[in-house]
């Protein structure tokens, strides 16, 4: 049985509820800046996945449908019912979970940077460095995974974001950046695409090599989503591309 998800809350109570969902190697701190637009319109409730932040082991997940059922069961220790959910990377798979799961509770989805299905080459790229952070753990990867999340002029020109997220993935333990790993590699939502019925608003990064914005161009055209394509930006694009970011989304929410 897994264990409910333990959820930090920021706005008041009583505030329709919105759930922001992180990328692997990163933790609830990646949102900060939406979090201070978003918990004056919203109860926000975020979370660290196991091993990742704050967060132990207890209750670690290594498969999204998983992942999706301690969500939902935080969701209901809470006595939430219906919800709006955010999510990157990782994050936006576990929305895509969830919106087929719960398709009666979640009411709408923002899925950012983050792929439906993996191919052969893109699994073995994932036990690859499944393998290596268990090795030699995350510090080992860190430099490289930053290069993939933002552009490199925009690390460039603000160090101090990069340094940042640096600092999450180097701060995510090996076994729980191998669990969340395990999650990505594993995905395939294709058979699930047609029980999703929420409205949807899919966002990607025009030079992200992680979900590349033509694989989520292909799923919004699957899901009949709404689509917006960031440009300059990295996979981390609630970072490279804050202010459009967060005013899509915002209104995308309403």
């Amino acid at each position: 049985m897994n264990i409910p998800m333990k959820f930090h809350t920021q706005g008041s109570p009583g505030l329709p509820v919105l759930v922001l969902g992180n990328s692997l190697a990163s933790s609830m701190a990646l949102w900060a800046a939406q979090i201070a637009v978003w918990r004056q319109q919203y109860q926000v409730l975020c979370f660290d996945y196991a091993g990742h932040g704050q967060s132990s082991m207890d209750g670690a997940c290594t498969t999204v449908t998983a992942l999706a059922e301690s969500v939902l069961g935080g969701l209901d220790a809470l006595g939430v019912d219906r919800f709006r959910y955010v999510g990157l990377s990782l994050g936006g798979m576990l929305g895509l979970q969830l919106a087929a799961s719960a398709p009666s509770r979640v009411q709408k989805l923002v899925v950012a940077n983050a792929k439906y299905f993996q191919t052969e080459a893109d699994r073995q790229q994932w036990m690859d460095r499944i393998a290596k952070v268990e090795l030699d753990g995350t510090e080992s990867i860190a430099d490289a995974t930053v290069s993939r999340w933002l552009t490199a002029p925009f690390i460039a020109s603000h160090p101090e974001t990069a340094a940042l997220l640096r600092g999450m993935i180097a701060g995510t333990s090996r076994q729980g950046y191998a669990a969340a790993a395990a999650m990505v590699r594993d995905i395939d939502f294709r058979p699930l695409l047609p029980s999703i019925t929420c409205p949807t608003l899919l966002i990607s990064g025009s030079h992200d090599m992680g979900a590349p914005a033509a694989h989520m161009a292909e799923l919004a055209a699957a899901m009949k989503a709404q689509y917006l394509a960031l440009s300059p930006c990295a996979h981390i694009s609630n970072h490279e591309c804050e202010a459009e970011f967060t005013a899509a989304v915002s209104d995308f929410l309403r």
